[in-house]
This record gives structure tokens, C-alpha cells and sequence, in this order.
């Protein structure tokens, strides 16, 4: 049974409601923004993917020795740039669920549960 620090019955009851609703929503945002994460790091390995396949593909024989060089150079550049955005991306998207979570805790903490 879930009791609040004070008791007032149907005041009480009527805040845990709230309360559990509140916790809801919180949690299908929480694996919303999860569902996030798991899209940019696919996005991100399958882009990864591809441009070290052209990568490879630019140091065939079949263009000059200057161009594979160039290629490569300009495709791990943008690499990096890629993995730098995601980076921000998943980074905030972190963020925003710790700042969840601690709502999340601060909201229990007014309620003690009885066994």
C-alpha cells in the first residue's frame, strides 16, 4: 500500500493518481527518446559503412593514385564530422532522459511504500 507523508485519504489518493500519470507519460517519453538513440546509431553505423566501402572503392586501379588519396582524405573527414553529430545527438538525447529520470525520482520521494 502506498501511503504519503500525510495522510488526508482521498487528497492523497487523488495526488498518487497524478502522480502515477505523470510517471507514464514520463516513461513513454523515456522510450520514445531510447527509440531515438537506437535510429541514430543505426543511421550513423550504416552511413559508416557505406563510406568506407567508397572509400575503398576510390583506392581501386582504376583512377589515378592521386584520387584514392583525395577521396579517402575528404570521406574520413566527413567520418568525423558524422560521428561528431551523432555524438551531440545521442548526447542530448542522454540528457534529456537523466532530466527525466530525476523528475521521475523526485516525484516518488514524496510517497513511502508500505509492504
Amino acid at each position: 500500500m502506498i501511503q504519503s507523508n500525510d495522510e488526508n485519504g482521498k487528497k492523497n489518493e487523488l495526488e498518487w493518481n497524478k502522480t502515477q500519470a505523470i510517471l507514464q507519460y514520463l516513461r513513454n517519453e523515456e522510450r520514445h527518446e531510447i527509440a531515438h538513440i537506437s535510429n541514430r546509431m543505426s543511421w550513423f553505423l550504416t552511413t559508416e559503412s557505406f563510406l568506407l566501402s567508397a572509400s575503398v572503392l576510390a583506392q581501386s586501379n582504376d583512377y589515378p593514385n592521386y584520387f584514392g588519396v583525395l577521396a579517402t582524405l575528404l570521406l574520413g573527414i566527413f567520418g568525423c564530422y558524422l560521428a561528431k553529430r551523432t555524438t551531440i545527438a545521442v548526447t542530448a538525447a542522454q540528457e534529456i532522459i537523466n532530466g527525466w529520470l530525476k523528475y521521475e525520482k523526485h516525484l516518488l520521494s514524496n510517497f513511502e511504500l508500505d509492504d
